[in-house]
């Protein structure tokens, strides 16, 4: 699955997930994570497969690479649908704080900057990568903690720079969980996700149920905070399909 070109150092983990519309498969991820010590980064490498409404056939590849503490270096989206090709690009400058949007198509492209703080996520279509932002905090007393996440609506067009959304992630229960994985049981860790709704307290006891967010209901494995299940609670749902840990460390 990795893309030729440099090598992006040691594979660690490989894994895929299927993607249901109630009981329904629209679409399956494969992914490969490589840690390179050399230029001290994880290199996550996801390919999506999905049919769409109109019945054609979707195809997305990224890559998302991160450093050592966390923060995000680059992410690459490349989308194709019958004729149609889009690239999205991510390029962060440690230096500068300064992060680089570019979306590139046939006929152009558009290219954006903004300043950011290092504890950003760029938010991509895969399951894979989706939540790294985890790791680049602890979580304090009240088991939530705060995100940047960094994302934009641009599909086949250019319609919007990307901008900063507000997330909140919500540890569970501090012990984990078994559930069935292919066939065998494996621990996962629940957390609870929701953009950030000012003045909203889920551990509120009275509270009114139409004034919640939206949340997504969360299985993370103890591997790189790769999901085992991502449940948004209005039909889709993503599980892995498997998830093989390449590395003697872990």
């Amino acid at each position: 699955m990795a893309r030729k070109g440099r090598k992006k150092g040691d594979k660690i983990y490989r894994g895929a997930y299927q993607y249901f519309q109630g009981d329904t498969i629209f679409g399956e991820e494969e992914f490969e994570v490589f840690r390179n010590n050399k230029r001290e980064v994880f290199h996550f490498v996801s390919e999506i497969n999905s049919r769409v409404v109109t019945g054609e056939f979707l195809i997305i590849n990224i890559e998302y690479i991160i450093n050592f503490k966390f923060v995000p270096i680059s992410a690459i989206i490349d989308k194709a649908m019958g004729n149609d090709r889009v690239q999205e690009r991510y390029d962060y400058d440690l230096n500068e704080n300064l992060l680089t949007y570019h979306f590139i198509t046939k006929e152009g492209s558009q290219t954006h900057n903004m300043h950011t703080k290092h504890t950003f996520h760029i938010s991509t279509p895969c399951i894979s990568s989706s939540i790294l932002f985890i790791l680049s905090k602890k979580f304090n007393s009240t088991a939530t903690n705060f995100y940047n996440i960094i994302s934009c609506e641009n599909h086949w067009d250019y319609v919007e720079p990307p901008s900063v959304k507000n997330a909140m992630l919500q540890k569970i229960s501090s012990t984990t969980e078994m559930i069935p994985i292919g066939g065998a049981t494996v621990e996962a860790i629940h957390y609870k996700l929701w953009q950030e709704k000012t003045n909203y307290n889920f551990n509120k006891k009275k509270k009114k149920k139409d004034d919640a967010p939206p949340t997504l209901k969360i299985y993370l494995s103890k591997y790189m905070a790769i999901p085992y299940i991502v449940d948004t609670g209005s039909g889709l749902f993503y599980k892995v399909k498997y998830l093989n840990n390449l590395s003697d460390s872990e």
